[in-house]
């Protein structure tokens, strides 16, 4: 009889959990691609755009980190998933594990990575203290980020916003770097396939966009210009 706790797990992974963490990964893709593009060019003028542009992603990479930290009842997120492991770890066997691997010349292999990725101390079953450790790291990884939106993005909280409220991009890189190494982690226990890029293969050109103008030339409006003739930057 099929484990509906091992297919809800399975379930997860190979949907909610997957779609957030390779979006995550896209994006900051697109985004270090647009910075080298930005680098590249130094005479661009200044922008409210910039500013736009860094909010975007800045606050859509949090939100979608805050996503996989949540643990509400209702969510599928790796953090939850980590947590049910955690306290169902007995539901996970190395037959399960082994079952997942075809060939005959595998089964060694297999259960060589079993001992020393899952099974820890225990053998028999998962070893709770893998993802225990495991949502501990996330959970830490993506605390500020989380904080941050629940009282600035989420909510509009009524307190002042501290100075170190705001978060780093360093800080979203470096929670997207451990959801990435916990995702593949995991989906590997439940499909024996290791994914080892989770930045998507793009099919097309997609910086074209770039190599065209996209305003046509115009006078620029006198209210805009100095009286020297220099362009007055645009406040904001």
């Amino acid at each position: 009889m099929a484990d509906q706790r091992i297919e809800k797990w399975q379930r997860w992974l190979d949907k909610p959990i997957k779609n957030g963490v390779i979006t995550l990964h896209h994006h900051r893709q697109i985004w270090r691609e647009i910075g080298d593009i930005i680098k590249e060019n130094g005479n661009l003028p200044d922008s409210v755009f910039w500013q736009y542009h860094r909010d975007l992603y800045g606050i859509t990479q949090a939100i979608a980190i805050r996503r996989q930290a949540d643990l509400h009842p209702d969510v599928a997120s790796l953090a939850k998933l980590l947590m049910e492991l955690r306290d169902n770890p007995e539901r996970v066997t190395p037959a399960l594990w082994l079952n997942l691997w075809d060939g005959p010349d595998d089964a060694a292999y297999a259960r060589r990575q079993w001992d020393k990725e899952y099974g820890g101390e225990v053998g028999n079953h998962l070893d709770p203290a893998m993802p225990a450790a495991d949502y501990g790291e996330l959970i830490a990884a993506a605390a500020s980020v989380k904080d941050c939106v629940d009282k600035h993005v989420a909510h509009a909280d009524q307190r002042p916003v501290a100075a170190d409220a705001t978060v780093t991009f360093e800080q979203i890189d470096s929670a997207i770097d451990v959801l990435g190494k916990l995702f593949r982690r995991y989906y590997a226990l439940f499909t024996a396939a290791d994914m080892y890029t989770l930045e998507p293969i793009i099919q097309h050109d997609w910086k074209a966009i770039f190599r065209v103008q996209w305003l046509p030339d115009r006078v620029m409006p006198e209210s805009m210009r100095l009286a020297d003739g220099r362009v007055a930057k645009a406040k904001g």
